[in-house]
């Protein structure tokens, strides 16, 4: 598409552009992104190269702006658009939506400091149920089972230091079930299971071509086009061990003085997140 497309106000539907949004080519939403919007949408392996601005100042998604609001894999959140999301065919993993940051080409599965997210634990908590992975367009499990594979490795820091990893990924699927909805794919654990474990490291990993995966919705091809392949790995942990040393002790404490952590999600690390952390460590976390 090489021409501009205006939406006046507010946008809760769906726009699909069949083939490239070109550089002389435009979305401009006036007001919030509730919606969806989907270039590609024919899976003939078009590019995302125009803008796409939402609101009133607006937030412009380009190939050639600077993160949060680069194209097509842009970090930008969706509350800031105002819910929705823009989604090139096929669709891939919002890492930073889902929590975490992009991999490299050169992700070393082997490397202990190599993780997208920490899932903060309270004290009282050995496991988390569920893990929500999210994406740039709305998502279906085509097939029956789990449409992404689980791996499970124990933390490869042991109390008071670090160790070599043995890179001992197990295959624990298994105790897991899965959901899609909209464009978020949720992962619980299965009754009677175990979830995911405090001081563990998972990994999921999902191959289009599998026997059970994730489709493209909102596309314009009769048969969905399989979602992109990728792999995000996680850390559990409690939020309060900021050294990593599988305690939460005084160690956290300088360690926060170092690199202040936000734990009120008031967007800013300041003396009441200090105050919190004291709190715990005095509590035993």
């Amino acid at each position: 598409m090489r021409d501009t497309i205006t939406v006046e106000g507010d946008m809760s539907g769906v726009i699909r552009i069949g083939n490239d949004l070109l550089s002389t080519g435009s979305i401009e939403v006036d007001g919030d992104l509730s919606g969806q919007i989907v270039i590609n949408a024919h899976d003939d392996s078009e590019e995302w190269l125009g803008s796409v601005e939402v609101g009133t100042t607006p937030i412009v998604l380009d190939d050639g702006s600077s993160q949060p609001d680069e194209a097509p894999f842009y970090d930008r959140l969706a509350y800031s658009l105002g819910g929705g999301a823009v989604g090139l065919v096929p669709y891939d993993l919002h890492y930073a939506e889902s929590g975490g940051t992009r991999p490299s080409p050169a992700h070393d599965l082997c490397d202990p400091s190599i993780y997208d997210e920490y899932y903060g634990l309270g004290g009282e908590l050995t496991e988390l149920a569920a893990i929500v992975l999210r994406h740039y367009g709305p998502i279906e499990i085509d097939g029956t089972g789990m449409p992404v594979t689980i791996y499970e490795r124990q933390l490869p820091i042991p109390w008071g230091g670090w160790q070599e990893p043995d890179c001992g990924w197990s295959d624990v699927t298994d105790r897991f079930e899965a959901s899609a909805s909209g464009r978020e794919l949720t992962i619980t654990k299965k009754y009677g299971e175990t979830g995911f474990v405090y001081s563990k490291d998972y990994r999921f990993d999902h191959v289009g071509a599998a026997s059970v995966h994730l489709n493209c919705l909102e596309t314009l091809v009769g048969t969905a086009p399989s979602v992109a392949d990728y792999t995000y790995i996680v850390r559990v942990r409690y939020e309060y061990d900021l050294n990593e040393n599988s305690m939460v002790e005084s160690g956290d404490a300088i360690a926060w003085l170092a690199n202040p952590a936000d734990f009120d999600n008031d967007n800013d690390a300041d003396l009441d997140d200090l105050a919190m952390l004291t709190d715990a460590i005095a509590n035993g976390g």
